[in-house]
């Protein structure tokens, strides 16, 4: 005999060689199934949901370190959605932004002092598509002061790539 969902032959008195088969079958065959299964689905969703409500919240809790990676992980696939994200966040955290720049300034003086003197190097448009506007210095090396105007996007698309060579 064989099994009606996927061919294989059995040895049994059964129509179907496992229960996954038989429910997969069923699923596809008997009218009514399909649209109950999706409305327990659902109901089952919500019941979960109802249940475990601060699950999420006590495991990123728990996990920071994970959590921050995952973030980071999904902002570099997907830097288009991420950026309105980011700068929403922003928006509404101002002091947190503000913050973490003094910070990242007392953990980079070199680089501050760097960015002052390399601002007059800046060129009048980006190298790589010709923008007149938002521009910015890339240092290749920052000790000889070398390096090429960019715009905004060009200087993030290029530490982008940067970061996907690692």
């Amino acid at each position: 005999m064989e099994c009606k969902k996927c061919g294989v032959n059995i040895a049994r008195k059964s129509e179907f060689c496992s229960e996954k088969c038989r429910r997969n079958w069923r699923y596809h065959n008997v009218p009514g199934v399909k649209e109950s299964d999706k409305e327990y689905s659902k109901e089952y969703k919500q019941e979960w949901n109802n249940k475990n409500t601060n699950y999420y919240a006590e495991w990123a809790e728990k996990n920071p370190e994970k959590v921050k990676k995952y973030k980071k992980e999904w902002a570099e696939k997907n830097p288009d959605k991420a950026k309105p994200y980011a700068l929403e966040w922003a928006e509404k955290n101002p002091e947190k932004v503000k913050k973490y720049k003094k910070e990242w300034a007392e953990k980079n003086p070199e680089k501050i002092k760097v960015y002052k003197t390399d601002y007059k190097l800046r060129g009048d448009k980006c190298k790589e598509c010709g923008y007149p506007k938002n521009l910015e210095f890339h240092h290749t090396n920052y000790k000889n002061h070398e390096g090429i105007t960019l715009c905004i996007s060009c200087h993030k698309e290029l530490h982008r790539n940067e970061r996907r060579m690692l």
